[in-house]
């Protein structure tokens, strides 16, 4: 029987006030049309459209119903590859338009291209639609999970609803990865320890015959040894953001954190909590510093996607979220044990970040995250002299702020009495708000520390606190 044609045409609004884009893609030609102006209707301030049109083969018993069916491979496809370089979860939700027809749509001819806000990313574009023929079911597989995880983390940004399902699926996309390089990494594992055992064996003067037999008869049992049955889903990732140089000590502890946190979201734990913090989440959420969270993760598993296909899209994005990682428990436990010997170490290093990122705010979350291992008598010994010394700024306000709510309750008179001197002016600076020391103790207060200082200043100034409510 002969086939008809059927065409399909989608126009998308996407909030970006500058957009220019042309592509072809197997039967669909993607282009975009003149920004248009803000509507009563419309929950975007600045729109661009992006037109979609899709050609089809259909039987000549179908109708409009099989040609959107037909076309949606191609139609999420190109989704998923606009999404990715704009940073915009397109969806059939952006699509206020669409038109079936039997007969061709009229449309201009162009030159492949894409620019964003005056930001050329062709060549990015390019990259991913050679990919695209290389490794199609890897390449839409990751780009769909980082659309769909991008998706759920904006409908969350004022209800807080998803951020469990988008943090499941950005990690699919790690767990994607690692799967990716398993042989590889075993391999070489393999061969490390064929090379340490001939060594064993050589020294206890075996033939070479003997050699290769002993180690063929050990191989096996010493890798099971070594690395149990199989290799964990963290040393895969940890192998995979290594070899395209994204792991360093800091995204490592990150990766133990996430993988536990997947494991707690997907194999089910007890999660009744009795506190809750801001914002105040409809259901009870496994990530408590989801927002933070879910952010690293939409930047990290971006160039690892990026890293893959051989582009350096999101790398400027990612360099600074990466300062918002915090180190590890055991570096954290370590400076403050050993803080002399973390040289050169100021006031100002401590603001603005050494190599291990340890500052103010990361001593600080580590402190109420784990207060038994850094408890704030070390914190006080290791910190004091830098504490002191630091001249309260507008500038730096903000980094010394949490470490002063902690520090106003300390047993050194001298860190007392500058911590609640920090405080005290930087609310009358306006740089805070006795409704942010109020939050402050509430937050404390959710990590099960009593912040005996807040409270009697609460207490005593409750006039001027109710009356800002």
């Amino acid at each position: 029987m002969k086939e008809n044609t059927g065409y399909i045409s989608y126009t998308y609004l996407v909030n970006i006030s500058k957009l220019d884009v042309y592509f072809e893609y197997d039967k669909s030609i993607v282009f975009s049309v003149d920004s248009v102006e803000r509507d009563l209707d419309s929950c975007y301030e600045e729109n661009s459209q992006i037109v979609i049109i899709t050609k089809t083969s259909i039987q000549k018993f179908d109708t409009t119903t099989e040609i959107r069916q037909l076309a949606r491979e191609n139609i999420l496809t190109i989704q998923n590859v606009l999404s990715f370089i704009l940073g915009v979860p397109l969806t059939v939700y952006n699509s206020y338009k669409s038109q079936v027809m039997f007969d061709p749509f009229d449309y201009q001819k162009d030159r492949i291209h894409i620019t964003v806000n005056n930001i050329d990313y062709t060549d990015a574009l390019l990259q991913i639609l050679q990919k695209l023929n290389e490794e199609k079911s890897t390449i839409l597989t990751v780009l769909d999970r980082w659309r769909k995880a991008l998706y759920l983390k904006e409908e969350s940004m004022d209800a807080d609803l998803y951020y469990d399902e988008s943090l499941l699926n950005f990690f699919h996309i790690m767990e994607l990865f690692g799967e990716s390089i398993n042989e590889e990494l075993f391999n070489k594992l393999n061969l490390k320890v064929k090379d340490l055992l001939s060594i064993y064996y050589t020294d206890l003067y075996y033939s070479d015959k003997q050699i290769d037999n002993r180690v063929n008869d050990n191989l096996k049992s010493i890798n099971k040894i070594l690395n149990g049955e199989k290799l964990s889903v963290s040393i895969k990732i940890k192998y995979f953001l290594d070899k395209y140089s994204l792991l360093d000590e800091n995204v490592s502890y990150f990766i133990d954190n996430m993988v536990k946190m997947r494991n707690d979201i997907a194999h089910g734990k007890i999660i009744y909590q009795t506190s809750f913090n801001w914002p105040l989440s409809p259901f009870y959420n496994l990530a408590k510093n989801a927002y933070i969270e879910v952010n690293i993760l939409q930047l990290l598993t971006a160039n690892m996607i990026s890293r893959y296909i051989g582009i350096k899209h999101w790398e400027v994005e990612w360099a600074e979220i990466r300062k918002c990682l915090l180190p590890s428990l055991e570096r954290i436990k370590d400076f403050v044990e050993n803080t002399h010997t973390y040289n050169p170490l100021d006031s100002s290093s401590l603001i603005e970040g050494d190599f291990h990122s340890i500052t103010w705010h990361s001593l600080f979350e580590h402190y109420i995250t784990n207060p038994r291992v850094i408890t704030l008598k070390k914190l006080e010994k290791s910190i004091s002299e830098y504490y002191i010394s630091t001249r309260l700024s507008e500038e730096n306000a903000y980094n010394l702020f949490e470490i002063s709510c902690i520090l106003s309750d300390s047993q050194d008179e001298e860190l007392k009495k500058t911590a609640i001197k920090n405080i005290c002016n930087s609310i009358e600076n306006g740089w805070y708000s006795i409704s942010d020391l109020r939050y402050m103790y509430h937050f404390l207060k959710f990590y099960k520390i009593e912040s005996i200082w807040i409270k009697n200043f609460l207490e005593e100034n409750s006039a001027i606190v109710n009356a800002i409510i």
